[in-house]
């Protein structure tokens, strides 16, 4: 599903990550643990075609990750990040905007399982009709793993997407997560992703 091969990345002449070699099997969740600053957001990005390698090459179902091909991967891939950088505007809007991205343009929005996993992250319904800026942290988290479930994605990227929930939402996250049949990579500092169900990678 991804592959990376001897994968580096440097920043500023200065090597951030070197000889990465991993293999990920459909429907695997990994978990990439190391301390802060060692490359790994930079790692999840370069999956997405937004990092460039130095060295090395990264696969996505034995397609190799380019500047050609990086916008049709990105349709099998679904990212949410610790920021969730939506926009300013009512979320009903901003939902429906993006399934009018060139990418989504083929899905249809399921207004009831839309309304399910709100409900599941513990969102209030009425949160649809107000503005994302006005919601907190922890709810732009939420609503960003909501959309990342919506769009069915083969791929979910996830980085550090529970460090503004409490205990119980970081368990619910966990939960959908690890018993999906989605291909997922992790970065999180949350003891509750290391589980037998998860395949942690040190470096």
């Amino acid at each position: 599903m991804i592959t990376f091969e001897n994968v580096a990345i440097d920043f500023d002449n200065k090597s951030v990550i070197q000889g990465f070699d991993l293999v990920i099997n459909k429907g695997d969740k990994v978990l990439f643990k190391a301390p802060s600053g060692k490359g790994k957001s930079s790692l999840l990005k370069a999956v997405l075609g937004f990092v460039t390698l130095s060295e090395g090459t990264i696969l996505i179902d034995q397609i190799p990750v380019t500047e050609k091909t990086a916008c049709d991967l990105r349709s099998k891939v679904a990212y949410v990040s610790q920021d969730v950088d939506l926009m300013p505007q009512v979320a009903r809007d901003f939902i429906q905007e993006v399934y009018d991205y060139k990418y989504n343009k083929h899905l249809e929005l399921d207004n009831d399982r839309l309304i399910e996993l709100m409900t599941y992250y513990e969102l209030e319904l009425s949160l649809l009709d107000k503005n994302i800026k006005d919601f907190s942290g922890g709810e732009r988290q939420r609503l960003g793993l909501v959309i990342a479930f919506l769009l069915n994605r083969e791929i979910l990227l996830l980085d550090e997407v529970t460090s503004g929930l409490d205990a119980h939402l970081k368990s619910k996250v966990f939960d959908y997560v690890s018993q999906s049949t989605i291909t997922a990579i992790i970065i999180s500092h949350d003891e509750i992703w290391i589980n037998e169900l998860i395949k942690v990678v040190n470096w």
